[in-house]
């Protein structure tokens, strides 16, 4: 173990920042938090004594991994990977791949060369697919109601097609 006039540590090296881990073979490098009898295994990062983040996993909560908005895990939890590897964006107990929770839950795949994108929303009204459109009016609208809307959010037929010159 080094530590320099500054307070940095090196474990295997000079210190070139607070803490530097270094190691050859493989394992070597690693830094291990274990926690045990109830204990999280958790990173806590603060930026400005103000703003807390936590990293690691919830013992109380069948060990998920967790990423939370907070001192601690399991409060303000952003983004959660159960033990089957199940991952969960705003939803605490994802049972497929990947789950996205919350109040209108949206899915954005953007290409940033040219600013495409498809989105797609969920509300409590119906399930919408937006295309490179800042329109509040979806490109594809499908309701509870099993009613479909081409450029309409509120179809009232089974399909309806809005916006297009009839030929």
């Amino acid at each position: 173990i080094n530590i320099d006039t500054s307070g940095n540590v090196g474990i295997g090296i000079s210190p070139t920042k607070k803490l530097t881990v270094y190691g050859t073979g493989a394992g070597e490098a690693t830094v291990q938090i274990e926690g045990e009898g109830g204990a999280d295994p958790y990173i806590n990062f603060l930026a400005n004594n103000t703003q807390h983040w936590s990293l690691g996993i919830d013992d109380s909560d069948s060990d998920k991994f967790k990423l939370s908005k907070h001192s601690a895990l399991g409060t303000n939890d952003y983004v959660t990977v159960n033990t089957s590897g199940n991952v969960g964006i705003g939803e605490s107990n994802p049972d497929h791949k990947l789950e996205i929770g919350g109040a209108h839950s949206q899915l954005k795949l953007t290409d940033t060369d040219d600013d495409n994108y498809v989105q797609m929303s969920y509300s409590s009204d119906y399930l919408a697919f937006r295309m490179n459109s800042t329109s509040a009016t979806p490109v594809l609208a499908l309701n509870d109601n099993r009613k479909v809307g081409l450029g309409s959010a509120s179809p009232s037929d089974y399909l309806e097609v809005n916006g297009i010159d009839d030929y």
